[in-house]
């Protein structure tokens, strides 16, 4: 197996920043019986971006796209983006190896199991991401190329030999396609920040890539079970690809409503997390959600996006949001000593 990368001490800041994010899943307990089938969200609640135009470097189309983001930004915290560029035969030749690993036997899936650099195989019913007192009913693998002090490159991700070359090339090439799209949002948040459109290039030169093979069973539920139990994403930006015949991904609204996140043939679902909160002195939103289980098995490849690991992030660079009327809610902080320590690392 791959080597390990040595172990980062988080800050104290860090340490109460995992804490927080903890303690408030926890406070989210809700029977999963009232949580079973929420209402499909509106378009005013998860809004549908399009990125053809900005790709096309359409004359004001990323002033159009900036508008479309702000409610999401401020308000929603998801929307669903189409015209993003990545090839459908890519997406489908990713969550067909998705379901190639998931055919594996268990004892052989165990040989890869995750390791101290975050990688590796993740069983159903584990109780953590976030901690609750009962187990997710999802079963995954992770990778993650993480440039800096603990340099995890891709070679040090654990790739069932099982499955050979194909496997891991498609697993790469679909991610580094995923991040030379979410580059092109960059410029947008940029004015919404009210900076120069590539203030946020120099966090995202070899910035942090975690994913999955995510894969949900239709199972029945216990009390206070789910797919992924209610929580925040601890990212910049998630970038979500689902294959599933009933949604059964959930989020709650600025008026603390759950609500089914559409899912549409073409679009990626995406959330703020986090670090991009933070960064923002809290302006951003970083919307609670959860997995549902469905009346049918669920595949889902999560595009976690962040900044270089040791980049460091200092709300009070944006006057918009940081101010003598907003003061600072958070020091500079990183990725390993803010939310690195929420994902267990």
């Amino acid at each position: 197996m791959a080597e390990t990368s040595k172990k980062f001490e988080p800050s104290e800041y860090g340490k109460q920043s995992a804490l927080r994010i903890e303690a408030e899943a926890a406070s989210w307990r809700q029977t999963t019986q009232r949580m079973m089938a929420p209402p499909l969200a509106t378009p005013e609640q998860v809004p549908i971006l399009d990125l053809s135009d900005v790709r096309a470097g359409r004359e004001g189309a990323l002033q159009d796209f900036t508008e479309k983001l702000r409610t999401s930004a401020f308000e929603t915290g998801f929307f669903l983006l189409k015209g993003h560029g990545v090839p459908p035969e890519l997406e489908d030749a990713v969550h067909y190896q998705g379901s190639r690993f998931k055919d594996l036997s268990e004892e052989i899936k165990m040989c890869y199991g995750q390791n101290a650099n975050g990688v590796g195989y993740v069983p159903r019913n584990i109780r953590r991401q976030p901690r609750r007192s009962k187990g997710n009913m999802c079963e995954c693998i992770y990778f993650k190329r993480e440039y800096g002090p603990r340099d995890i490159g891709w070679d040090k991700n654990l790739w069932p030999i099982e499955l050979g070359p194909e496997f891991r090339e498609t697993v790469i090439e679909y991610l580094e396609s995923m991040e030379r799209m979410a580059k092109l949002l960059l410029p947008a948040y940029a004015a919404l920040f009210e900076v120069a459109p590539d203030f946020f290039a120099p966090a995202f030169d070899g910035g942090l890539i975690r994913s999955r093979l995510a894969y949900y069973p239709h199972v029945e539920l216990e009390e206070d079970q789910f797919g992924v139990s209610p929580h925040v994403d601890t990212t910049f930006l998630t970038i979500l690809s689902r294959r599933e015949s009933t949604p059964g991904l959930c989020a709650a609204t600025v008026d603390d409503q759950w609500v089914t996140i559409p899912n549409l043939p073409g679009h990626f679902t995406v959330n703020t997390g986090e670090l991009l909160k933070s960064w923002s002195n809290n302006k951003i939103v970083s919307t609670r959600h959860y997995a549902n289980a469905v009346a049918s098995e669920r595949y889902s490849i999560p595009f976690f996006w962040h900044p270089r690991a040791d980049y460091v992030m200092d709300c009070r660079s944006f006057p918009i949001f940081c101010n003598d009327r907003d003061p600072p809610q958070y020091p500079p902080f990183n990725y390993l000593e803010s939310q690195g320590p929420a994902q267990g690392e």
